[in-house]
């Protein structure tokens, strides 16, 4: 039911600022993001770069669920087009009333998590991708805070992709720019260098 006492309408209206005040910072990060891609030699991969990846969203009455972006991603190419390679990164708040494909309570979130990954590509392969690329984290057997993990694809089944190398960190040990480039930008830049050897 809908609030009618002033009260409790203050106290949504709380709510409402506290949800838009979360996708702020988060439209921050990926600003931010953007900024340190370019610097390490990565563009926006998006056809309008002013645009994000939102998972798994509805605008059905019958899903309220899914009314908000669970997950936003957003992809690079590297500037040197003969790379075989695109790189994403995705914040995950939840992975509740999405396509319920994540893989067994093990690995449901329990907080807001930090995606990236890089994917590569066979040879002579068009750079295709996903937004579902993104999850490929949550079925590689990676573990929060843990070493990147990859998995290999044959090239019949994933739109020439030969392995996507993912690794997970906890959103809030992203305090300030330079934890972010610490805890995400930089082993991602070291996982783009093993992808391009």
């Amino acid at each position: 039911m809908l609030p009618n006492a002033a009260s409790e309408q203050s106290r949504w209206l709380v709510l409402f600022d506290q949800i838009n005040q979360l996708y702020v910072s988060v439209s921050q990060l990926l600003k931010d993001c953007d900024r340190l891609m370019d610097r390490h030699g990565f563009t926006c991969a998006h056809k309008n770069p002013n645009t994000i990846g939102m998972g798994e969203m509805s605008w059905l009455v019958n899903a309220p669920e899914r009314w908000v972006p669970g997950w936003i991603a957003r992809f690079y190419r590297p500037n040197d087009v003969a790379s075989p390679i695109t790189t994403y990164i995705a914040v995950f708040l939840s992975d509740r009333g999405g396509s319920e494909d994540y893989p067994g309570e093990g690995k449901r979130l329990v907080e807001p998590l930090i995606v990236a990954g890089s994917i590569r590509y066979f040879p002579g392969k068009n750079a295709k991708w996903d937004y579902k690329n993104c999850k490929s984290w949550f079925w590689s057997g990676g573990e929060v805070g843990g070493q990147p993990v990859k998995q290999t694809f044959s090239e019949e089944n994933r739109d020439g992709q030969s392995s996507n190398t993912s690794f997970a960190g906890r959103l809030e040990n992203v305090k300030d720019l330079k934890s972010f480039e610490k805890c995400v930008i930089e082993p991602l830049m070291r996982l783009c260098g093993e992808a391009r050897a």
